[in-house]
């Protein structure tokens, strides 16, 4: 591992020894057990007096010395015998041309040229080269060491070979050295080819070896110059970002600095990353765990699986105080690096602003536009954070979010925030998982922080932290969907965008649209676990449950799996009455961390059946679980949720209880704004049911302060929550009227504005306009397959044919709703009343 001048020794009776054995490595051991010996007797002198420039032997994983490492060695990766025969070749290049191959003025300098450069071409300073020697040198300072002699004695039969020729032609070489062109004064190296070729006439018994040795360098120089390539991706193509090799020894640098490339390379258009969702997928049909470390030949084999073009590689090595820092673009078909890139920090607190300029200059090398590169470079401390323990935690964190584990993934982006608390990502990080487990107040409060650091990002990750901010602070979705627009005419390949697009089409209730916009994330990435359940979601609001239910089969022959593919499942299963389909999807969830959800869904089942005391039992065992995992915010919207059910089947009493154990769970819970059809913010509604008017138009005074521009609070459930308390202080016309703004919006509130206007009418004695919503309910039922509002308008289309004097219907539609409350609470006073009326009109 460090073959250099200094280390080769020469005896006066010119027996060559290679000496300092301390970075020496046994990698094979030969069969017959011989080895060199060598004593204190042997009188031995240089070489050659060593470069004055030569470094010593770096005190760091990576050994060598700079000038004659391997480009392999260099970067700090495996080596074997033909590292030694890459060194070979450049000790030969300085024995011929008194100056070493590679130069520079500090060793990340001279790495770079080893690594990235041309050396001059032997034939520009000495003439009179064989074209056989030169063909041998070529072969020997290959820096692919694929295309290098793979053994010493490949290179020894070479050697033979042109012993040969050269006793053949038995003629004198006349070696003349040449000025060389910007040489730098401190090459130090006094050994001539004059020196040489005196040396060649005067010991015979070793004048080949010396001629061999002069002339093996020659080919490789000008091999280089002319048959240098430039590489770039197409806009087509994927890159897959591996682990990064800390040959540091510091664990800082695990996880950090490949999380710090990822936010520096992920803000330009220009390249495609492999999802880090789907690695953790490839890597279990490849019988891995999830969670390995991607090294050089795990990332090749990802690649070549999923028909990825190149993998992105990088290496930090410590040099004494400093550290190099190695990026690599290989093509994994053939390994060959496509661009490569090395910079050198100096010391730990640089280590951030030198990997942003290797991004940048890797990117330029792949390919991308000076006007691209203008566009959409943010300086990587400005982007990300300057503090590597704060990477490192996001990092963790992120591995955690993608295992499922989101209490532990909050807990690391906490920890990022406390070591930098003006690191952007990590609070929009957390407005989104905080947000995906029902605690909408902290999204909310890490939603604006992320929004006011957000200009301490690059452009990707203002998209993403202004689409947070619209989503989880202000409610304002038309705006989020302008910006998702945006972002995905930007960022063309970018998924994200097109998912979250299907996601806020669908809380619009714009369902055509949000399957459209899920097929096309679908489209960029075929192995997105998201957009198949999204498309599911859209299809089964629509109705078309078999196509809804094909949506999730071509996932999961995918190997992907979501809670939400589960939860449409069980919806269709139970609109269906297929209840093999629904019970598998409770099974699902037994033992895991989802069967908090799915005990909800079975409560949602059983208060559709009128069962409130079964679903009163579920929702207690799933707020139990919430808390255990402290999600308190999200166990009051599940008892807020079941009070509703309470109040809707006049069970005033149990409905109060609910709303003060939710309380006291989540004091805000009652104010909170309308985002979403999967949890709705029922509190002043529940108020409304009950009659207690006075403290229902208190909350909802309350919750239109809190919410002044969220845009469902506004359009949907303020005018439906006004509406019901208006209706229970018999004003039905201003009840009907205050329900027209949300007409737009009707599939996306589950039923609630069209159940209140058709108790409107009702109440008005409008059987026809009653009869009309209640139909409306029935005949989209996919809007919410498990609401209790659904069996409820089949009661509603029963009072209103009364009042029509359709009796025939009326009838059809009571039975209607007594199948579907056959085994209902006996004691629950609507099943009562509507027993009463059913007997009248018989």
């Amino acid at each position: 591992r460090d073959i250099k001048p200094e280390n080769v020794m020469i005896r006066e009776d010119d027996l060559v020894k290679v000496l300092d054995f301390g970075l020496a490595k046994l990698t094979e051991r030969k069969s017959d057990g011989a080895t060199a010996r060598w004593g204190e007797d042997d009188p031995v002198r240089p070489l050659a007096p060593p470069p004055s420039l030569a470094p010593s032997t770096a005190s760091s994983i990576v050994m060598g010395t700079a000038r004659y490492m391997s480009p392999e060695q260099a970067r700090g990766v495996n080596i074997d015998e033909r590292s030694d025969i890459f060194s070979f070749g450049s000790v030969l290049y300085e024995m011929l041309t008194g100056h070493p191959p590679f130069q520079g003025e500090t060793t990340t300098d001279v790495i770079i040229a080893v690594v990235e450069k041309d050396p001059l071409p032997v034939s520009s300073l000495v003439a009179g080269i064989p074209t056989e020697l030169q063909q041998i040198v070529h072969k020997t300072l290959q820096k692919n060491r694929e295309e290098r002699y793979q053994t010493s004695k490949e290179l020894l039969a070479d050697i033979k070979s042109f012993k040969r020729l050269a006793e053949a032609a038995s003629g004198e070489l006349t070696l003349v050295r040449r000025a060389i062109p910007h040489q730098s004064a401190a090459t130090g190296f006094t050994l001539t080819a004059e020196y040489l070729a005196k040396q060649i006439k005067q010991h015979n018994r070793a004048s080949l070896a010396a001629l061999v040795i002069v002339l093996v360098a020659i080919a490789a120089v000008s091999w280089f110059f002319f048959s240098k390539r430039t590489y770039a991706l197409s806009e087509k193509d994927t890159v897959l970002l591996a682990d990064f090799v800390n040959q540091t020894g510091d664990p800082v640098f695990d996880g950090s600095l490949k999380q710090a490339l990822a936010a520096q390379l992920e803000q330009t258009p220009f390249l495609n990353f492999y999802p880090e969702e789907r690695v953790r997928e490839t890597l279990k049909l490849m019988n891995r765990a999830p969670d390995e470390r991607l090294t050089r030949e795990i990332a090749r084999e990802i690649c070549l699986r999923q028909g990825v073009k190149a993998a992105l590689i990088g290496t930090i090595t410590k040099f004494d105080r400093n550290y190099s820092i190695t990026l690599e673009a290989v093509d994994v078909q053939n390994g060959a690096v496509f661009a490569r890139t090395l910079v050198e920090a100096e010391g730990r607190d640089s280590v951030l602003h030198a990997l942003g300029r290797a991004a940048n200059q890797l990117r330029e090398k792949l390919g991308e536009s000076l006007s691209s590169m203008q566009r959409f470079t943010v300086p990587m401390e400005q982007g990300t954070t300057s503090s590597l323990d704060a990477l490192k935690a996001v990092s963790l964190a992120r591995d955690q979010f993608l295992k499922g584990n989101r209490l532990e993934a909050i807990t690391l982006y906490r920890r990022a925030i406390e070591l930098d608390p003006n690191f952007a990502l990590p609070y929009a990080r957390l407005a989104n998982t905080y947000d995906g487990i029902g605690q909408s107040e902290l999204a909310k409060k890490f939603g604006e922080k992320a929004y006011q650091l957000r200009e301490r990002t690059s452009e990707r990750e203002k998209f993403y932290i202004s689409s947070i901010y619209y989503d989880c602070v202000t409610g304002e979705i038309e705006k989020d969907i302008e910006i998702l627009k945006v972002w995905a005419q930007t960022y063309p390949r970018d998924v994200y965008p097109h998912n979250t697009l299907a996601m806020r089409y669908h809380c619009l209730g714009n369902f055509e649209e949000s399957a459209n916009e899920a097929n096309e994330a679908r489209a960029l990435d075929p192995n997105y676990v998201f957009p198949y359940g999204n498309l599911a979601a859209a299809l089964m609001r629509l109705g078309r449950y078999d196509e809804s239910i094909a949506a999730i089969q071509q996932a999961q022959e995918r190997k992907l799996d979501s809670m939400l593919y589960h939860l449409v499942l069980f919806r269709i299963g139970f609109a269906q009455g297929n209840e093999e389909l629904l019970q598998r999807q409770v099974a699902w969830g037994k033992g895991r961390l989802d069967e908090m959800h799915t005990l909800n869904w079975q409560s949602l089942a059983a208060a559709f059946n009128g069962q409130l005391t079964e679903a009163e039992e579920l929702t207690q065992r799933s707020v139990i679980l919430l808390e255990q995992r402290n999600l308190r915010e999200t166990a009051a919207s599940v008892l807020v949720d079941q009070a509703s059910r309470q109040a809707l089947a006049g069970n005033s009493a149990r409905a109060k209880e609910n709303i003060a154990k939710a309380l006291a769970l989540s004091p805000h819970i009652l104010t909170r704004g309308y985002r979403n059809v999967v949890i709705l913010p029922l509190g002043p509604m529940v108020f409304a049911l009950n009659g207690e008017l006075t403290q229902a138009q208190s909350l909802l005074d309350e919750t239109a302060r809190q919410n002044p521009t969220n845009s469902l609070s506004q359009a949907v459930w303020i005018p439906a929550t006004r509406a019901a308390i208006e209706l229970r202080r018999g004003q039905t016309d201003k009840s009907i009227e205050l329900l027209k703004p949300t007409e737009s919006y009707e599939s996306a509130s589950s039923f609630w504005p069209t159940w209140l206007r058709g108790q409107a009418y009702l109440q008005a004695k409008k059987g026809s306009e009653a009869a009309a919503e209640f139909q409306k309910i029935i005949a989209h039922r996919g809007w919410e397959p498990t609401s209790m509002l659904w069996p409820l308008a089949h009661l509603g289309l029963a009072r209103a044919s009364v009042l029509n004097n359709d009796l025939a219907v009326s009838r059809s539609a009571y039975e209607k709703f007594f199948s579907f409350w056959n085994r209902a609470d006996a004691d629950l006073p609507l099943l009562l009343e509507a027993k009463k009326e059913y007997e009248k009109l018989r």
